[in-house]
């Protein structure tokens, strides 16, 4: 009995969704609540952000799944996020190392946009905690509100990402006009 319990408490998932519909925002804690207050605001984890000249430039929000999460095998995250303000989102995810930060502008047009995050170091890619910046390493004071609809992790990130399947139809109609116009052999202009 002693055994089989040690392993699910060891235990590590591949993949994870926090969509935030069930209202609450478990595993997300602001370490800075002056910097970020967090609720949920009909299904969507709310960050209400308010950085002064005074704040500490690197304080943050973050998250710790119920589980870690082991992304080596698909190594991406997807965030759905929209927000009033233009900012620069940063996060690191935190095992047992010193990871290094990732970052993506985000818009604030109010509008919801989906960021696909490919983890490229291997220290970025089991998480335990993840820690959460708009514009660390500022004290530019910037005030707004960013929503997040959607966070996937892993296997379960690399299933939702979207196509377009416009933009996919566009790409064949090219890629046939250019073989329709082209020409073989060894000149410039021809393959």
């Amino acid at each position: 009995l002693f055994f089989s319990l040690s392993i699910a408490i060891n235990a590590q998932v591949t993949g994870h969704v926090e969509n935030f519909d069930n209202g609450a925002i478990t595993g997300f804690v602001a370490a800075d609540p002056t910097i970020y207050n967090l609720s949920n605001d009909a299904g969507a984890l709310k960050v209400v952000y308010s950085r002064t000249s005074g704040s500490d430039q690197w304080g943050n929000f973050n998250y710790t799944p119920a589980q870690t999460i082991n992304m080596t095998n698909n190594p991406v995250m997807v965030f759905k996020m929209k927000s009033t303000v233009s900012t620069t989102f940063s996060f690191k995810n935190v095992n047992d190392n010193s990871p290094s930060l990732i970052g993506t502008a985000i818009p604030g047009d109010n509008s919801w946009h989906i960021y696909v995050v490919k983890l490229t170091s291997t220290t970025n890619q089991v998480l335990k905690q993840s820690y959460m910046y708009f514009d660390g390493g500022t004290t530019s004071p910037k005030s707004g509100t960013i929503w997040f609809d959607e966070i996937r992790f892993g296997d379960s990130a690399v299933a939702s990402v979207p196509i377009d399947w416009n933009d996919f139809d566009k790409s064949i109609n090219f890629a046939e006009k250019l073989m329709e116009n082209s020409s073989e052999g060894t000149q410039e202009g021809e393959f």
